[in-house]
């Protein structure tokens, strides 16, 4: 089975799975490291990492070669910054700062094709063999990142509308905790109680569900609290 369809079948099982970040190196040996049997995805900063189109690329092409099942985290809600890491060959996105329906709208519309979305056709990497465009509709994955009370206040209405689109939702607890006033104390109950929510929204909608976590005893912490797919680098 390829890597990518592995990892969605994980992730609709809401089975454990790890990822860590590639953000500021572009040698692409590196990426041997990350073939190691317990890496389920590796995921791209181009939010907040000083990684290029063309360095990005030569990586996403690499990890085709090794099995790695790849996530890029797009920069902002807009089209071009979602549909060109698919044409360039990730298997997936992540799209930060999501609060409403219609963000959300925006980034199914620009990673799937018609009639699903509206998203354009092209690139030399788009397609992996035999692959067609129907192939690609449920193939590539698409990642919410939630970092906002009003994320958590639109998540219901989000899944409502959108569940069979939407492959799993992240929380980003550093912008989280600033936008509630707590900056980077994460272990704040008020943010706690935040994330918990997120939690059980994933939970009543059976999709799998993640947070960043900076060191072993967050990693700890939020399996134990039900989080399914956990994020650290």
């Amino acid at each position: 089975m390829d890597n990518s369809m592995h990892l969605k079948n994980k992730l609709a099982g809401r089975g454990k799975i790890f990822a860590t970040t590639v953000s500021c190196i572009g040698w692409t040996g590196i990426l041997q490291r990350f073939q190691n049997g317990i890496l389920d995805m590796l995921i791209f900063d181009m939010e907040h990492g000083i990684l290029s189109l063309e360095t990005v690329e030569g990586m996403l092409r690499m990890c085709r070669i090794l099995g790695i099942s790849t996530v890029i985290r797009v920069p902002d809600v807009q089209y071009h910054l979602i549909s060109q890491p698919i044409d360039m060959g990730a298997d997936g996105i992540l799209v930060p700062r999501v609060e409403t329906l219609e963000q959300a709208a925006l980034a199914i519309q620009s990673i799937k094709f018609y009639p699903e979305g509206r998203k354009g056709c092209g690139g030399f990497s788009l397609f992996k063999k035999s692959e067609t465009i129907e192939d690609i509709n449920s193939n590539r994955m698409l990642f919410l990142q939630i970092e906002s009370p009003l994320g958590i206040d639109n998540l219901e209405s989000i899944l409502d509308k959108y569940e069979d689109k939407v492959d799993g939702i992240i929380v980003g607890p550093a912008d989280m905790s600033i936008m509630m006033e707590t900056p980077l104390q994460f272990s704040d109950k008020k943010l706690i109680e935040q994330v918990k929510r997120i939690i059980s929204i994933c939970g009543r909608y059976k999709k799998s569900c993640g947070i960043f976590c900076d060191n072993t005893e967050e990693i700890n912490f939020w399996r134990d609290m039900g989080m399914n797919i956990i994020w650290s680098g």
